[in-house]
């Protein structure tokens, strides 16, 4: 497998529609770099909040996403701007954006340690996604203020549980701001 892999396709996403899409295994690869970068670039956005990276791109698999998780303080309209932000750079580089949301990071490195993980409400900023013009249900996604989505998500997903069982170690998330 070559250090990039590519998927031709459409995926929508609220507002947002790409053709092209990246996926990589290794964080530090330029074109993540870059998109890391480009994101900070716009660095007062995220102040009051800690953002971070997380998911497959820490992991050492191919993933066709970047996990974006912003944390602190419920300030919707500011958040808002700061999920279409990184949104509207994945969407421009061909880099899916899964940006969420959360008073507290989603830690699966502390679990691990712990088996402690709180469920909670994952915010996004929208309700809609379609892949190829097959949309995704979202129908649990709860209108809140300032345009945000809201759903309950358990700690941890189902995904990571069977992860575990076969012996993955998760990453520590990756504090960027």
């Amino acid at each position: 497998m070559s250090n990039v892999e590519t998927f031709n396709g459409e995926i929508k996403y609220g507002n947002y529609t790409g053709n092209v899409w990246y996926g990589f295994k290794d964080v530090h690869h330029t074109q993540v770099q870059n998109n890391i970068q480009t994101v900070l670039s716009k660095s007062e956005l995220f102040d009051g909040f800690e953002l971070y990276l997380t998911g497959g791109i820490l992991e050492g698999w191919l993933t066709w996403d970047l996990d974006w998780s912003i944390v602190g303080p419920y300030q919707p309209k500011r958040i808002k701007k700061a999920l279409d932000w990184i949104t509207q750079v994945g969407f421009k580089q061909g880099i899916y954006p899964d940006v969420t949301y959360a008073e507290e990071i989603f830690d699966l490195f502390e679990w691990q340690q712990t088996r402690v993980c709180k469920d909670r409400w994952i915010y996004k900023s929208s309700n809609f996604w379609s892949k190829n013009g097959e949309e995704s249900d979202l129908s649990n996604y709860i209108s809140t203020d300032a345009g945000l989505y809201k759903f309950w998500a358990a700690c941890p997903f189902q995904k990571n549980i069977e992860k575990d069982q076969i012996g993955h170690k998760y990453q520590k998330p990756l504090k960027l701001l």
